[in-house]
Protein backbone atom coordinates (compact mmCIF):
# COMPACT_ATOMS: atom_id res chain seq x y z
CA UNK A 1 0.00 0.00 0.00
CA UNK A 2 1.12 3.50 -0.92
CA UNK A 3 2.56 5.82 1.96
CA UNK A 4 0.89 8.96 2.77
CA UNK A 5 3.34 12.07 3.18
CA UNK A 6 2.74 15.75 3.13
CA UNK A 7 4.49 17.75 1.06
CA UNK A 8 4.78 21.62 0.34
CA UNK A 9 2.26 23.11 -2.01
CA UNK A 10 1.55 26.46 -1.36
CA UNK A 11 1.53 29.17 1.74
CA UNK A 12 -1.70 30.98 3.31
CA UNK A 13 -1.78 34.24 5.01
CA UNK A 14 -3.54 35.26 8.04
CA UNK A 15 -4.05 38.28 10.61
CA UNK A 16 -3.29 38.37 14.52
CA UNK A 17 -7.65 38.79 14.75
CA UNK A 18 -7.85 35.30 12.69
CA UNK A 19 -5.06 33.55 14.60
CA UNK A 20 -6.96 34.84 18.28
CA UNK A 21 -10.17 33.31 16.46
CA UNK A 22 -9.44 30.32 14.60
CA UNK A 23 -5.81 29.50 14.62
CA UNK A 24 -5.16 29.08 18.16
CA UNK A 25 -3.36 25.55 17.32
CA UNK A 26 -0.58 28.19 15.27
CA UNK A 27 -0.15 30.63 18.02
CA UNK A 28 0.12 27.77 20.90
CA UNK A 29 2.77 26.13 18.73
CA UNK A 30 4.77 29.39 18.30
CA UNK A 31 4.66 29.83 21.73
CA UNK A 32 6.03 26.07 22.77
CA UNK A 33 8.64 26.40 19.98
CA UNK A 34 6.92 22.71 18.29
CA UNK A 35 5.26 22.21 14.99
CA UNK A 36 1.92 22.19 15.01
CA UNK A 37 1.85 18.76 12.45
CA UNK A 38 4.82 16.87 13.68
CA UNK A 39 5.53 18.68 16.66
CA UNK A 40 9.21 18.97 16.53
CA UNK A 41 11.55 21.78 17.89
CA UNK A 42 11.44 24.78 15.80
CA UNK A 43 14.29 26.21 14.37
CA UNK A 44 14.68 30.00 13.79
CA UNK A 45 15.66 32.28 10.95
CA UNK A 46 15.50 35.81 10.32
CA UNK A 47 15.72 38.63 7.96
CA UNK A 48 15.85 42.17 8.00
CA UNK A 49 15.33 44.87 5.48
CA UNK A 50 16.16 48.73 5.35
CA UNK A 51 13.75 51.16 6.56
CA UNK A 52 12.29 52.81 2.77
CA UNK A 53 9.77 56.02 2.74
CA UNK A 54 6.14 55.45 2.04
CA UNK A 55 4.11 58.25 1.15
CA UNK A 56 0.59 55.92 0.90
CA UNK A 57 0.29 55.99 4.89
CA UNK A 58 -0.31 59.47 5.50
CA UNK A 59 -4.01 59.14 5.36
CA UNK A 60 -3.89 56.26 8.31
CA UNK A 61 -1.65 58.66 10.66
CA UNK A 62 -1.57 62.32 9.59
CA UNK A 63 -1.87 64.98 6.65
CA UNK A 64 1.34 65.65 5.25
CA UNK A 65 5.13 64.41 5.73
CA UNK A 66 6.66 60.68 4.81
CA UNK A 67 6.77 58.14 7.33
CA UNK A 68 9.55 55.29 7.10
CA UNK A 69 8.68 51.64 6.98
CA UNK A 70 10.94 49.00 8.42
CA UNK A 71 10.15 45.34 7.53
CA UNK A 72 11.19 42.69 9.89
CA UNK A 73 10.74 38.89 9.07
CA UNK A 74 11.01 35.89 11.34
CA UNK A 75 10.80 32.29 10.24
CA UNK A 76 9.93 29.60 11.95
CA UNK A 77 10.73 26.45 10.51
CA UNK A 78 10.53 22.63 11.50
CA UNK A 79 13.00 20.46 10.80
CA UNK A 80 11.25 17.41 10.64
CA UNK A 81 8.40 17.60 8.23
CA UNK A 82 9.61 21.21 6.92
CA UNK A 83 6.37 23.10 7.60
CA UNK A 84 7.40 27.16 8.42
CA UNK A 85 5.65 29.98 9.53
CA UNK A 86 6.51 33.33 8.54
CA UNK A 87 5.89 36.70 10.58
CA UNK A 88 6.45 39.86 8.69
CA UNK A 89 6.20 42.85 11.02
CA UNK A 90 6.16 46.44 9.82
CA UNK A 91 7.75 49.07 11.73
CA UNK A 92 6.36 52.33 10.90
CA UNK A 93 8.32 55.74 12.39
CA UNK A 94 7.97 59.43 11.64
CA UNK A 95 11.21 61.48 11.38
CA UNK A 96 8.98 64.22 12.58
CA UNK A 97 8.68 62.77 15.93
CA UNK A 98 12.84 61.71 15.61
CA UNK A 99 11.36 58.36 14.38
CA UNK A 100 8.95 57.87 17.50
CA UNK A 101 7.26 54.70 15.99
CA UNK A 102 3.61 55.41 15.05
CA UNK A 103 2.13 51.85 14.40
CA UNK A 104 3.35 47.94 14.15
CA UNK A 105 1.56 45.50 13.12
CA UNK A 106 2.02 41.66 11.70
CA UNK A 107 1.07 40.01 8.62
CA UNK A 108 1.34 36.21 8.92
CA UNK A 109 1.82 33.47 6.70
CA UNK A 110 2.03 29.37 6.61
CA UNK A 111 3.05 26.76 4.75
CA UNK A 112 0.19 25.03 3.38
CA UNK A 113 0.45 21.09 2.86
CA UNK A 114 -1.08 18.72 0.95
CA UNK A 115 -1.34 15.22 0.98
CA UNK A 116 0.28 12.48 -1.18
CA UNK A 117 1.07 9.10 -1.51
CA UNK A 118 4.33 7.96 -2.82
CA UNK A 119 4.44 4.67 -5.05
CA UNK A 120 1.30 5.83 -6.34
CA UNK A 121 0.54 5.40 -10.24
CA UNK A 122 -1.25 8.42 -10.32
CA UNK A 123 1.17 10.89 -8.67
CA UNK A 124 1.61 13.58 -10.67
CA UNK A 125 5.94 14.10 -11.19
CA UNK A 126 5.85 17.50 -10.05
CA UNK A 127 4.54 16.26 -6.53
CA UNK A 128 7.14 13.39 -6.68
CA UNK A 129 10.42 15.52 -7.59
CA UNK A 130 9.11 18.48 -5.23
CA UNK A 131 8.69 16.32 -2.43
CA UNK A 132 11.76 14.07 -2.98
CA UNK A 133 13.86 17.02 -2.84
CA UNK A 134 12.59 17.94 0.31
CA UNK A 135 12.81 14.16 1.89
CA UNK A 136 15.60 12.63 -0.58
CA UNK A 137 15.38 9.78 2.43
CA UNK A 138 12.35 8.71 1.14
CA UNK A 139 13.18 7.63 -2.19
CA UNK A 140 13.07 3.65 -1.57
CA UNK A 141 9.10 4.28 -1.42
CA UNK A 142 9.50 4.79 -5.28
CA UNK A 143 8.37 2.14 -7.77
CA UNK A 144 10.44 1.43 -10.27
CA UNK A 145 8.30 3.32 -13.22
CA UNK A 146 8.67 6.37 -10.51
CA UNK A 147 12.23 6.21 -10.37
CA UNK A 148 12.77 6.02 -14.19
CA UNK A 149 10.15 9.38 -14.68
CA UNK A 150 11.91 11.04 -12.10
CA UNK A 151 15.13 10.67 -13.83
CA UNK A 152 13.80 11.41 -17.20
CA UNK A 153 12.52 14.64 -15.70
CA UNK A 154 15.89 15.45 -13.99
CA UNK A 155 17.74 14.56 -17.33
CA UNK A 156 15.40 16.15 -19.74
CA UNK A 157 15.96 19.32 -17.81
CA UNK A 158 19.89 18.99 -17.41
CA UNK A 159 20.87 18.03 -20.72
CA UNK A 160 18.15 19.19 -22.81
CA UNK A 161 16.21 17.42 -25.89
CA UNK A 162 13.98 14.53 -24.54
CA UNK A 163 14.26 11.23 -23.21
CA UNK A 164 12.38 8.16 -24.08
CA UNK A 165 11.19 4.95 -22.43
CA UNK A 166 12.74 1.89 -23.86
CA UNK A 167 9.65 0.28 -22.97
CA UNK A 168 6.33 0.93 -22.03
CA UNK A 169 6.58 -0.86 -18.63
CA UNK A 170 9.87 -0.76 -16.10
CA UNK A 171 9.28 -3.67 -15.11
CA UNK A 172 9.66 -5.69 -18.70
CA UNK A 173 12.92 -6.67 -20.49
CA UNK A 174 14.97 -3.73 -21.53
CA UNK A 175 18.18 -5.13 -22.57
CA UNK A 176 19.46 -3.03 -20.08
CA UNK A 177 18.54 0.30 -21.08
CA UNK A 178 16.02 1.92 -19.68
CA UNK A 179 16.02 5.26 -21.09
CA UNK A 180 17.01 7.05 -24.53
CA UNK A 181 18.21 10.64 -24.60
CA UNK A 182 17.45 12.27 -27.79
CA UNK A 183 18.29 15.79 -29.91
CA UNK A 184 15.17 18.06 -31.15
CA UNK A 185 15.58 16.11 -34.27
CA UNK A 186 14.85 12.89 -32.90
CA UNK A 187 18.79 11.63 -33.05
CA UNK A 188 19.35 9.10 -30.13
CA UNK A 189 22.57 10.80 -27.85
CA UNK A 190 22.88 8.72 -25.41
CA UNK A 191 21.18 5.26 -23.07
CA UNK A 192 20.11 5.32 -19.95
CA UNK A 193 20.45 2.75 -17.35
CA UNK A 194 18.24 3.45 -13.78
CA UNK A 195 18.50 1.54 -10.88
CA UNK A 196 16.42 2.59 -7.90
CA UNK A 197 18.00 0.87 -4.75
CA UNK A 198 16.11 -0.11 -1.70
CA UNK A 199 18.40 -1.35 0.38
CA UNK A 200 21.94 -0.66 -0.77
CA UNK A 201 23.47 2.12 -0.17
CA UNK A 202 26.43 1.57 -2.57
CA UNK A 203 26.21 0.64 -6.19
CA UNK A 204 27.95 -2.66 -7.11
CA UNK A 205 30.38 -3.02 -9.69
CA UNK A 206 28.38 -5.82 -11.77
CA UNK A 207 25.60 -3.73 -12.86
CA UNK A 208 27.65 -1.05 -14.27
CA UNK A 209 29.50 -3.78 -15.62
CA UNK A 210 26.38 -4.95 -17.33
CA UNK A 211 25.36 -1.53 -18.85
CA UNK A 212 28.73 -1.49 -20.48
CA UNK A 213 28.21 -4.49 -22.23
CA UNK A 214 24.36 -3.60 -23.14
CA UNK A 215 25.95 -0.19 -24.99
CA UNK A 216 28.34 -2.48 -27.01
CA UNK A 217 25.00 -4.73 -28.19
CA UNK A 218 23.34 -2.11 -28.66
CA UNK A 219 25.49 -0.15 -30.57
CA UNK A 220 25.36 3.59 -27.91
CA UNK A 221 28.68 5.00 -27.24
CA UNK A 222 27.36 7.47 -25.10
CA UNK A 223 25.99 6.29 -21.76
CA UNK A 224 24.18 7.53 -18.37
CA UNK A 225 23.97 5.02 -15.41
CA UNK A 226 22.04 6.59 -12.43
CA UNK A 227 21.82 4.92 -9.22
CA UNK A 228 19.43 5.65 -6.24
CA UNK A 229 22.24 4.84 -4.06
CA UNK A 230 24.04 7.27 -2.42
CA UNK A 231 27.67 6.34 -4.03
CA UNK A 232 29.35 4.15 -6.67
CA UNK A 233 31.87 1.45 -5.19
CA UNK A 234 35.22 1.75 -6.01
CA UNK A 235 35.72 -0.99 -8.56
CA UNK A 236 32.25 0.59 -10.14
CA UNK A 237 33.79 4.32 -10.81
CA UNK A 238 36.71 2.26 -11.79
CA UNK A 239 35.36 0.62 -14.28
CA UNK A 240 33.88 3.94 -15.96
CA UNK A 241 36.84 5.36 -16.32
CA UNK A 242 38.68 2.14 -17.49
CA UNK A 243 40.99 2.69 -20.61
CA UNK A 244 39.63 0.22 -22.69
CA UNK A 245 36.21 2.16 -23.08
CA UNK A 246 38.44 4.77 -24.59
CA UNK A 247 39.90 2.53 -27.15
CA UNK A 248 36.24 1.27 -27.93
CA UNK A 249 35.10 5.01 -28.20
CA UNK A 250 32.67 4.14 -25.32
CA UNK A 251 32.17 7.06 -22.92
CA UNK A 252 30.18 6.47 -19.93
CA UNK A 253 28.74 8.76 -16.77
CA UNK A 254 28.09 7.74 -13.42
CA UNK A 255 25.21 9.46 -11.23
CA UNK A 256 24.58 8.58 -8.07
CA UNK A 257 21.89 9.72 -5.64
CA UNK A 258 23.70 12.58 -4.34
CA UNK A 259 24.34 14.08 -7.87
CA UNK A 260 20.39 13.44 -8.40
CA UNK A 261 19.42 15.30 -5.45
CA UNK A 262 21.77 18.43 -6.65
CA UNK A 263 20.18 17.92 -10.14
CA UNK A 264 16.91 18.02 -8.27
CA UNK A 265 17.23 20.88 -6.42
CA UNK A 266 18.44 22.65 -9.46
CA UNK A 267 15.89 21.94 -11.53
CA UNK A 268 12.52 22.83 -9.25
CA UNK A 269 13.98 25.75 -8.46
CA UNK A 270 12.85 26.90 -12.26
CA UNK A 271 9.25 26.66 -11.07
CA UNK A 272 9.34 27.21 -7.71
CA UNK A 273 6.13 27.06 -5.70
CA UNK A 274 4.94 30.72 -4.48
CA UNK A 275 6.22 32.54 -2.05
CA UNK A 276 5.16 35.05 0.55
CA UNK A 277 5.50 38.79 0.23
CA UNK A 278 9.20 40.07 0.54
CA UNK A 279 10.48 36.78 0.17
CA UNK A 280 12.59 35.56 -2.91
CA UNK A 281 14.72 32.56 -3.56
CA UNK A 282 17.77 34.63 -3.05
CA UNK A 283 16.74 35.95 0.25
CA UNK A 284 19.40 35.74 2.88
CA UNK A 285 18.15 34.30 6.38
CA UNK A 286 20.40 34.22 9.40
CA UNK A 287 19.68 31.37 11.90
CA UNK A 288 19.96 30.80 15.60
CA UNK A 289 23.47 29.47 14.92
CA UNK A 290 24.28 32.34 13.47
CA UNK A 291 24.80 30.98 9.77
CA UNK A 292 23.45 31.92 6.79
CA UNK A 293 21.21 30.57 4.32
CA UNK A 294 19.26 31.37 1.22
CA UNK A 295 15.51 30.45 0.61
CA UNK A 296 15.68 28.49 -1.82
CA UNK A 297 17.75 26.17 0.45
CA UNK A 298 15.98 26.92 3.26
CA UNK A 299 11.92 26.58 1.63
CA UNK A 300 12.93 23.94 -0.96
CA UNK A 301 16.28 22.48 -0.31
CA UNK A 302 16.98 18.78 1.26
CA UNK A 303 16.14 18.92 4.68
CA UNK A 304 18.58 16.66 6.01
CA UNK A 305 21.35 18.64 3.86
CA UNK A 306 20.29 22.02 5.76
CA UNK A 307 20.29 20.90 9.22
CA UNK A 308 23.18 18.13 9.17
CA UNK A 309 25.61 20.66 11.11
CA UNK A 310 22.49 22.41 12.81
CA UNK A 311 22.39 20.47 15.80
Amino acid sequence: MPLKHLTYSTFASYDHAEAENEEERFLQSMSDRCCPLCRTVYRLFAHRLPATSSESLERAFAKGGTYLRRWSLDLLLCPGCGWWHLSQRSLITDPRTKGTTCATWFELHHAVFSEIELGSSLLPIEDLRRHLARFWGQRKHMTAQQAEDLVASVLRDHYGGDVLRVTANANAPDGGIDLLMVSDGGLVRRAVQVKRRITHDVEPLEDVRNFIGAMLLSGNDDGVFVTTATRFSRNAAQAATNTNLARKRLNVELIDGEKILDLLENSNLRVPPRLPPLVDLDTEWIGDDGISVSTRKLMFGNLSRLFLNRS
